[in-house]
């Protein structure tokens, strides 16, 4: 009787542990951990770098460019030359526009806008703190070519470098 009783309490045992599973802090923890460590993963893998960063530069805007600035008709928005006189760290750039005749981008070669921009890849984007002038224009090398405004119009800039930064003297 003591025999068959042993083996009947340890059939019970083996029936009780097939019904409640596996102890409760098993595989609920091993699921709670991988899902723990699932999202740090992505979490991580979600995280930004500053803007700066993440801007990739492929051109060089530094020195000074000379060109012109035209309507959708073609005919030159500023009578004379555009010069621009450019510095740029990283994406940021200044400088100046300067006109040999426009009363808006300053005559006889004094400034009447300054302005700030940014590169972005091979992009150049800009305006004057006026809202006078804007663009965006597209960097190749020494020519830049692209779409604006100038008093509210649309115009197209064509400029090439004429100077490079380290020859630049400020007017």
């Amino acid at each position: 009787m003591v025999a068959r009783e042993g083996r009947s309490s340890s059939d019970a045992t083996a029936r009780r542990l097939n019904q409640a599973g596996p102890p409760s802090g098993g595989p609920r923890l091993s699921r709670a951990g991988l899902l723990l460590a699932v999202s740090l993963v992505m979490l991580l893998g979600c995280a930004k770098t500053p803007w700066v960063d993440r801007t990739v530069i492929t051109e060089d805007v530094n020195g000074v460019w000379l060109g012109s600035m035209a309507g959708p008709d073609g005919q030159p928005m500023a009578n004379g030359q555009v010069r621009l006189e450019l510095q740029q760290r990283a994406s940021k750039v200044t400088g100046s526009v300067y006109s040999s005749s426009s009363s808006w981008l300053g005559s006889s070669g004094r400034p009447s806008l300054s302005i700030e921009g940014s590169m972005a890849d091979d992009v150049f984007t800009f305006r004057d703190d006026r809202s006078i002038l804007s663009g965006e224009l597209t960097v190749n090398g020494d020519a830049m070519t692209g779409r604006g405004f100038m008093g509210g119009r649309p115009v197209t800039f064509t400029l090439r470098r004429i100077e490079m930064a380290s020859s630049v003297v400020p007017r």
